[in-house]
């Protein structure tokens, strides 16, 4: 899955949680969604440290990640 794809998939599952949940406007939630995303991607790369010298298959690259963070930032 390319990068832009999983940060729109990231910020979408969080989207559709928080939609009915809070009383926000949409570009609320939106940006709210973001944050989640971005602090998803955050935990990834802090818990996958150790592994980056190993390897694995790309979505568990650094480089992946740290490209899904720019993608989420672009929408």
């Amino acid at each position: 899955m390319k990068e832009s794809e999983k940060a729109k998939e990231l910020v979408e599952k969080f989207y559709t949680n928080m939609e009915n949940t809070t009383e926000l406007y949409q570009s609320e939630y939106k940006l709210l969604a973001k944050q989640c995303a971005f602090i998803c991607v955050e935990e990834i790369l802090f818990s996958t440290e150790h592994l980056l010298a190993y390897k694995r298959p790309e979505r568990f690259s650094a480089t992946y990640w740290k490209n899904v963070k720019t993608e989420i930032e672009k929408l």
